[in-house]
């Protein structure tokens, strides 16, 4: 299925994940036969973390809206169209917001198992956020 949209992809590596290769992968993308793509590499020397990086990525986007995934593969682009909807609702509201995609459908698969801690930081941020914030999520 081909898009109409346009977009740019800016990705962020930090000192932390020059190990794998993100920046050489990326670059060797974008010099794909008949892609036209607006491609941003950012590298920094400080690991910021993903908080940095995220933030980074972010402050140099320049469309309306603007997509974080991970370089992990482990959201489908297909999907993207899913998150647009959402966003559209909000936007025909003339309303600010926030739409998030969830991975806790790969916690059924057998592969991908959470830790006792992170599971219970999981629902302390989500109860956290129910309660100072008011977004059930």
């Amino acid at each position: 299925m081909k898009s109409n949209l346009k977009y740019e992809i800016i990705v962020v590596n930090d000192e932390g994940m020059k190990k794998d290769k993100t920046t050489e992968k990326s670059l060797e993308f974008s010099s794909f036969e008949g892609r036209e793509i607006d491609l941003k590499v950012i590298e920094y020397e400080r690991n910021k973390g993903k908080g940095g990086a995220v933030r980074i990525g972010m402050l140099i986007a320049r469309g309306d809206n603007a997509l974080m995934v991970d370089a992990d593969g482990a959201t489908r682009f297909s999907d993207i169209e899913k998150l647009l909807k959402e966003m559209r609702k909000i936007q025909n509201k003339k309303d600010h917001g926030l739409v998030a995609g969830s991975r806790r459908h790969l916690l059924q698969d057998e592969e991908v198992k959470r830790t006792f801690i992170r599971a219970c930081l999981a629902w302390f941020s989500k109860f956290i956020i129910k309660v100072i914030v008011g977004i059930d999520i």
